[in-house]
């Protein structure tokens, strides 16, 4: 296969107009007390062709072109891949989601922030199986989130925007007619409304290294955060915006000194390949540990630096918070860890409408040892939270996952997604294992005098997202 350079693999290419249309919408204020899309008098969208760049290596899209003030919206709406520009059996090495100028350069952050480009995946018979609620079936696939610029423990800033499939590794997209693969995302300009700024032209480009060889076959999981209380539920604790039901997983995380843990099973076996990644909210990251066992075998309710349990998170007693962290960073079921340390970088000046003082999320060091696991295997994701800025938000929406891209024992090229059982959990790895295998395939816990026969049936079932 043709070696390509991470940061330039759609550099040359010849960008063409599709039959594809997309909307594109631009909203040029937004607040905490207003919506952008529904409450904005600016509010303005318009239709344009999607492009695209082709090749035996690369299938690239851009939409725009969009054009941003200070602290404007942007966003281009769903538009499908899947079957006929992403087809079956396509290797994928390698994807980028980020916004660029008119040659192709990348625009960072700042001054532009990736609020979400996802390219997500869904069935027909998954939503009707019932096996997932509907806002799961919109499984990222890949994504790109704020805090995915990298600040490495040597200072550099890197871009973390580009995901690779490790070594000789590569995804195959599977073959499914009802199947369908989409992208769509939002771009926010972080500049400072008040201060006078050049406008920005930019595309969102979302684009794919695609192997002509063969490779590897890799498959891939997202550890996620439990479902809780505030999900489909409005949010005026947060956002006054939020008036409607908003089913975006959040969990609560107050402007304390706190963590929360949640733990399921490996639906599969397999053993992980180089290149984990995590997404948080930063301003209140603490620090995140990926812990091959459950809250029972950690001793997580019995730990001196906890005290008490709430819904979402546990308090921490004085120092507990550094004390809780070196505990499991010592702990021989450690898999991987992130370095809170390099959570967020400050602005030093006002160059272009950037204000001194600011925070701009990154995605510090997460580093991952060797792991081998068997299917039904624990998993344990602790997260800690401290007041990093906005002390004045009381409550924090929070989402917490790790991805990562694995071996398979069986050879397959399958993506999974394993949703944690309920927040702060105690109870033993027995007692977690008939449940969370139960709660992960959205069986009705009610049939629990039933738990056996399905366990059986469900366990040798891999789960399409």
């Amino acid at each position: 296969m043709k070696t390509v350079e991470p940061f330039d693999f759609t550099s040359s290419c010849a960008w063409q107009p599709t039959h594809l249309d997309t909307e594109l919408c631009t909203s040029s204020f937004f607040s905490f007390t207003s919506n952008p899309w529904t409450d904005n008098e600016a509010y303005k969208c318009n239709m344009s062709k999607v492009l695209i760049c082709k090749s035996n290596n690369v299938l690239g899209f851009k939409f725009g072109p969009f054009t941003s003030k200070p602290q404007s919206w942007h966003k281009f709406s769903e538009t499908p891949l899947y079957p006929t520009l992403l087809h079956p059996g396509m290797r994928i090495r390698g994807y980028v989601g980020h916004a660029v100028d008119s040659s192709g350069k990348e625009i960072g952050f700042p001054p532009l922030h990736m609020h979400h480009i996802h390219v997500h995946k869904q069935t027909k018979r998954e939503v009707a199986s019932g096996f997932m609620f509907d806002k799961h079936a919109d499984f990222h696939l890949y994504q790109t989130h704020g805090d995915y610029l990298s600040k490495r423990h040597d200072g550099r800033a890197i871009s973390d925007y580009f995901k690779f499939v490790p070594g000789v590794f590569c995804f195959v997209i599977e073959s499914d007619p009802e199947l369908a693969i989409k992208t769509y995302g939002t771009v926010n300009d972080m500049r400072a409304k008040h201060l006078a700024a050049l406008d920005i032209a930019f595309y969102v480009e979302v684009s794919f290294l695609i192997s002509d060889v063969a490779c590897k076959p890799a498959s891939y999981i997202w550890l996620h955060n439990p479902d809780n209380s505030l999900d489909n539920q409005p949010l005026p604790i947060y956002f006054p915006m939020h008036r409607e039901p908003t089913p975006q997983n959040f969990y609560d995380v107050l402007n304390v000194t706190s963590v929360s843990w949640f733990t399921s099973l490996m639906p599969t076996a397999g053993n992980l390949l180089p290149g984990a990644w995590s997404h948080v909210h930063r301003l209140r990251d603490g620090g995140l540990f990926l812990l091959a066992s459950s809250p029972f075998e950690l001793q997580l309710c019995e730990s001196s630096n906890i005290m008490v349990r709430r819904a979402e998170y546990a308090s921490l007693r004085e120092g507990g918070l550094d004390a809780e962290r070196s505990r499991l960073l010592n702990h021989t079921a450690l898999i991987c860890n992130s370095d809170p340390k390099y959570s967020f970088v400050t602005a030093m000046g006002t160059d272009d409408g950037i204000l001194n003082g600011s925070h701009w999320d990154r995605n510090g060091d997460f580093r991952c040892k060797e792991w081998s696991f068997k299917q039904g295997d624990p998993w344990t994701i602790v997260a800690f939270h401290v007041v990093n800025w906005q002390p004045q938000l009381e409550h924090a929406p929070m989402h917490t996952f790790i991805a990562f891209y694995f071996e398979a024992k069986d050879g397959s090229s399958l993506d999974w997604v394993a949703f944690g059982d309920s927040f702060n959990s105690c109870v033993s790895a027995k007692h977690v294992d008939v449940y969370a295998v139960a709660h992960y395939f959205r069986i009705n816990i009610l049939l629990a005098c039933c738990a056996a026969l399905f366990i059986t049936s469900v366990k040798s079932q891999a789960l399409f997202f």
